[in-house]
């Protein structure tokens, strides 16, 4: 036998736990993953597809480097005013690293009513 591919530890430790070489964990482990890949996938299959009734909107935002500021303050405002409305579910808004003064909105409506 080649030195280093033992398939049981030289000695039994103190608290009587067998110590298998990496490569029978690492085998171990794969086909753990493997079938866990493959519960979930048969579960997906077999789950009927439910329509996402959410209602999603985008909107960019830009103003002047110099009123970036300001605009941080309106959007927060605007943010906890929409977050009041009946049916909205998140406003999220980011800015964009490097450039003061533009941001995204993004709205998340339980469904699209007018």
């Amino acid at each position: 036998m080649a030195a280093g591919l033992q398939t049981r530890p030289a000695a039994q430790p103190a608290n009587d736990r067998v110590v298998y070489p990496l490569a029978m964990n690492r085998s171990r482990a794969l086909l753990l993953c493997a079938l866990v890949s493959a519960a979930a996938t048969a579960a997906r299959a077999q789950a009927p597809a439910v329509p996402d009734a959410a209602f999603y909107a985008v909107a960019y935002v830009e103003t002047a480097s110099a009123a970036a500021r300001d605009a941080a303050a309106a959007l927060r405002s605007y943010r906890e005013a929409t977050l009041k409305q009946d049916g909205c579910a998140a406003v999220d808004t980011f800015d964009q690293i490097g450039r003061p003064g533009h941001w995204v909105i993004v709205e998340t409506w339980r469904d699209q009513k007018p």
